[in-house]
C-alpha cells in the first residue's frame, strides 16, 4: 500500500472513530463515493476499504459496508441486515476447551442456553489470536444473537471492542465498554489463600502462576496484598511461572528448577506456603515437593513443612495424595449469571454492560491441614 493510500486510510479511520460516519451499525461509504470524495482511483478506494475492514472499523455484509466501532443497536442498518439470517443461536469462543474450568463451564452453559430456547455453538481458538478473529467472523456470519468469549491470552482486544453483537466475557474482565464480564472475585480468593496459609503456620510464601498472566494476575495481586497487610513480603524470587507456548498446553517443566531452588532456600525451621494459579499447577507442585522430600528425608513434608493451595477445586483435587486444598466456586452460578446478562443484552437496547463477580470459598484438605489418623489399638 502506497504512503498516500495508507495516510488516507488512517485519516478516514480517525473520522470513523470520531463518529463522523455515524454510530456502529450505520451504512458506510461505497467505493465509488470514496472515489468521488477523496479523488482516488477505484482500485485505491478498494484498498482503503480493505484496510478499514482489517482494522475492524467497517464490515462487508452483502454488497454494503457498515461501520463497526462497537455494539450496534438492534434498529441499526447492520443489525437489521444480520437479523435476516439471525437464529436462536449463541456462540462461545474459548481459548482452551480442554481446560477443566472451560469444559465444565461449557457443559453448564450449554444446558442453561438450551433451557432458554437457544442453541450454543462452541469453538476453541487454541490460544491463537488469528483464530479469535476467524471464529468471531464465523459466528456473526452464522447469525448468532450474541457471543460468550474467553479470548486468547495475547488476543488484540480491539477485535472484540468493535464487535457489533452482544458480548459476555467469561472468567476475565476485559475492560471493554461493549462487553459484560462474569468473573470469580480472584483478588478475594488470593486474600483467602494468604489468610489460610498464615493460619496453618506458614512463615514464608510463594506463588506459582502462568508467565503470560503474571503482570495482570488478580489472584497474585490479592495474595500479595493480603500478605503485606499481615506484615509479610512476597519475595520476587518466590513468584514462579510456568510458560504456555502458543498452540500448546502449559510447560510444567519450565518452573521445575525454580521450584527446587525455592525449596532449598527455605530454612528447615520455616514452613512454606504455596498458592497456585489453578489445581493442575498445584498438583504438579505437590508432585515435585514430594520428590524433594524423598531426596531430603525429614524435609519438605506436606503439610508439615510445605502447604499447597490450588484454585478451581477440580475433581483431581480430592483424589490426589495428599488431597489438595483448593479455592472453590460454583460453575453453575457463573453460567447462570452469564446467560442472564446475555439475554438482557439481546432483549434490551438500553442494556449497559457491567461486571458481575461470583465469590468463592475454600475446600480445606490434606495439602494444608493434617488429617486425623486412627491410632492402632493396644494389642494387650
Amino acid at each position: 500500500m502506497s504512503t498516500k493510500i495508507a495516510d488516507l486510510s488512517d485519516r478516514i479511520a480517525r473520522r470513523i472513530l470520531a463518529g463522523d460516519f455515524g454510530p456502529s451499525g450505520e451504512v458506510f461509504l461505497t467505493a465509488r463515493r470514496i472515489v468521488r470524495e477523496y479523488d482516488v482511483s477505484l482500485d485505491s478506494a478498494m484498498r482503503i476499504l480493505s484496510a478499514l475492514t482489517d482494522a475492524r472499523l467497517v464490515r462487508l455484509e452483502g454488497n454494503r459496508y457498515y461501520v463497526t466501532t462497537g455494539y450496534a443497536a438492534p434498529d441499526s442498518p447492520l443489525r437489521e441486515k444480520l437479523a435476516r439470517t439471525r437464529r436462536k443461536v449463541l456462540g462461545m469462543i474459548l481459548n482452551a476447551i480442554d481446560s477443566p474450568f472451560f469444559s465444565s463451564l461449557a457443559k453448564e452453559l450449554s444446558t442453561a442456553v438450551d433451557h432458554a430456547g437457544y442453541s450454543l455453538l462452541i469453538a476453541d481458538s487454541g490460544n491463537r489470536p488469528e483464530r479469535d478473529a476467524e471464529l468471531l467472523d464465523r459466528f456473526i456470519g452464522l447469525g448468532a444473537a450474541g457471543i460468550f468469549i474467553a479470548p486468547s491470552i495475547s488476543a488484540d482486544l480491539t477485535l472484540y471492542s468493535r464487535c457489533p453483537l452482544p458480548l459476555v466475557s467469561l472468567g476475565r474482565d476485559l475492560g471493554l465498554p461493549n462487553c459484560d464480564a462474569v468473573t470469580v472475585n480472584n483478588e478475594a480468593a488470593g486474600r483467602q489463600a494468604a489468610d489460610h496459609l498464615r493460619a496453618v503456620g506458614c512463615g514464608r510464601f510463594a506463588y506459582v502462576g502462568i508467565r503470560q498472566y503474571l503482570e495482570e494476575d488478580p489472584r497474585l495481586r490479592g495474595y500479595s496484598e493480603q500478605l503485606n497487610r499481615l506484615g509479610i513480603r512476597l519475595e520476587r524470587d518466590f513468584v514462579l511461572a510456568a510458560d504456555q507456548p502458543p498452540d500448546r498446553g502449559l510447560d510444567y517443566e519450565s518452573f521445575s528448577g525454580s521450584l527446587g531452588a525455592l525449596l532449598l532456600r527455605t530454612g528447615e525451621d520455616e514452613k512454606l506456603g504455596i498458592f497456585c494459579y489453578h489445581d493442575l499447577l498445584a498438583s504438579y507442585t505437590l508432585q515435585r515437593v514430594k520428590h524433594y522430600s524423598h531426596l531430603y528425608p525429614g524435609r519438605f513434608r506436606v503439610p508439615e513443612d510445605v502447604a499447597v493451595v490450588g484454585f478451581d477445586d477440580l475433581p483431581v483435587a480430592s483424589v490426589i495424595v495428599p488431597p489438595l486444598t483448593s479455592v472453590r466456586y460454583q460453575v453453575g452460578a457463573i453460567a447462570g449469571v452469564a446467560l442472564t446478562s446475555m439475554l438482557d443484552y439481546i432483549g434490551d437496547p438500553g442494556h449497559t454492560p457491567g461486571k458481575h463477580e461470583i465469590f468463592s470459598s475454600l475446600s480445606i484438605r490434606g495439602s494444608t491441614m493434617k488429617t486425623a489418623r486412627t491410632e492402632p489399638e493396644d494389642a494387650t
